[in-house]
């Protein structure tokens, strides 16, 4: 049974049992207790969300003295009791379409459950935030980070207004609205929200706490998208710190945070620095986690980068060869982190001048991105940039521009025209430009979108796809799908 056949026989299967459920339920004096966010998320390098446990929770009251309190006839009470049943069902089972890839399904299935909580509880209600984040969430695994974040804000509003600005429930709506972004391009903005963040953890949870180091990490990634490298490796030193002194000896964040630290001298050209927090990390994991661990593949993904940006071409090959190797066992062949791995190796290959080697597994890498992500996502427009640039090498300068201008139009719509990304689609286009002398095609692209090259990020940044689960320093969240990795530009 394929999985889409089997997402309709669970959808069909559910809906009957939820048809049968809802009646005797009313007649039972206690309620599910309503689904609030019980995790705190960190981004990893493309701004991109994994969630992680927390050390601080949001409080929760039995759903029966949430109802609306001007309301109190009994078969009205009931009658939103079996609201929220069906909303409990229903979120479970979008949960389990996201899973088997039926994403449309999973958003229909999230808007009626936000319908139903917004007619038990009223729109401005706490127990109608957390579906808002669902969706919200939903959204950014879809790379509709435009439409994530006006969900958002509103959860954050209810929340502020419900529980006041300094609750520690207020932290998480904080970060996913840091995450989304990260992810737009808005680093100062998203420098603000996690600067709020660590204020309000600084305030209560104990010094050392690894919810701290974690926004650290996230403060430290803001900062090294802007530039400020110096900020980012100051905390990325700091949070190394707080995780070198944990008692139970959390060497698996350690080594998040070695990754971390080692992406930030690459950007700095300190690649010998580099190199030794990375191959750390690397020993750490495959002593830890075992040689063939997802998390292993992140590192040795990381430290291709290194080589590769030094033009060690053949050694960075080597390393992406393993991670896709280890991602293939981990996730089968159609996942994104596969995907990461094809973009990475097929990028070596491309440098070496190996065309034929990199043409197709940039293809592969494009028909899992649009399989999965679907063909409007940033990842796909990022894969049809590096393929443009392949064809651009070889003076296949029609096909080049063509993927060149579908790939700008992706980018515009789905991250904003602001974007570093979009400047780099730009800058690349207006290269190919310059090499077939078209100056009158470089002129035209400089009147549409004025000053597009001093947004373009610095050689060798990382870009949408520049990471894979770097960020997660604690375990990920069974609540929540995780996003896709990352690879790079």
């Amino acid at each position: 049974m394929t999985n889409l056949s089997r997402m309709h026989f669970v959808t069909a299967l559910t809906c009957a049992l939820l048809t049968a459920w809802v009646i005797p339920v009313c007649g039972q004096a206690n309620p599910e207790r309503h689904s609030r966010p019980s995790d705190l998320v960190k981004h990893d390098r493309s701004g991109n969300c994994t969630n992680t446990v927390p050390s601080m929770l949001c409080s929760s009251e039995p759903t029966e003295k949430k109802f609306n309190p001007g309301n109190s006839s009994v078969d009205v009470r009931l009658h939103n009791m079996a609201k929220l049943y069906v909303a409990g069902g229903l979120q479970r089972l979008a949960t389990l379409c996201t899973y088997l890839g039926g994403k449309e399904e999973a958003e229909s299935l999230l808007k009626a459950v936000l319908a139903l909580h917004e007619d038990a509880f009223g729109p401005e209600h706490p127990g109608v935030a957390s579906p808002l984040i669902n969706l919200a969430l939903l959204y950014v695994s879809q790379g509709k980070y435009a439409e994530a974040e006006p969900l958002l804000k509103r959860s954050l509003t209810i929340y502020e207004k419900a529980l006041g600005p300094e609750n520690p429930c207020i932290d998480f709506c904080l970060r996913q609205i840091a995450n989304v972004y990260m992810s737009l391009g808005r680093y100062a903005e998203a420098e603000s929200q996690y600067k709020r963040c660590l204020t309000m953890e600084r305030k209560h949870l104990r010094p050392g706490d690894p919810v701290i180091a974690a926004t650290l990490n996230n403060l430290a990634t803001a900062y090294e998208f802007q530039g400020k490298y110096a900020e980012a490796e100051a905390l990325h030193h700091e949070s190394l710190d707080i995780y070198g002194k944990m008692e139970d000896g959390d060497d698996r964040s350690l080594a998040v945070s070695l990754s971390n630290l080692g992406m930030v001298y690459r950007q700095q050209g300190r690649y010998a620095e580099a190199e030794k927090a990375l191959k750390r990390a690397v020993a750490i994991s495959e002593k830890k986690l075992g040689p063939e661990h997802p998390s292993l593949a992140s590192y040795l993904n990381d430290l291709g980068m290194i080589y590769r940006a030094q033009g060690r071409y053949p050694e960075a090959a080597k390393l992406y060869k393993r991670s896709l190797a280890i991602d293939e066992k981990t996730h089968g062949p159609d996942h994104p982190r596969v995907a990461t791995g094809l973009n990475n190796l097929a990028k070596a290959y491309m440098y070496q001048g190996r065309y034929a080697e990199a043409e197709p597994l940039y293809k592969r890498c494009l028909e899992i991105d649009e399989k999965v992500l679907g063909p409007n996502h940033p990842y796909v427009g990022t894969t049809l940039n590096n393929l443009a640039e392949m064809y651009g090498a070889q003076e296949k300068y029609s096909q080049a521009e063509e993927l060149f201008l579908r790939a700008l139009e992706i980018r515009r719509k789905a991250l904003g025209e602001d974007h570093p990304l979009v400047a780099v689609s730009l800058y690349k286009m207006a290269e190919m430009y310059r090499e077939q002398g078209k100056k009158e095609k470089v002129d035209e692209l400089n009147r549409k979108y004025p000053g597009f090259e001093k947004r373009v990020p610095a050689p060798d940044r990382p870009s949408l796809r520049s990471r894979t689960t770097s960020k997660a320093e604690a375990a990920p969240s069974k609540d929540m799908p995780k996003n896709p990795a990352d690879e790079e530009e």
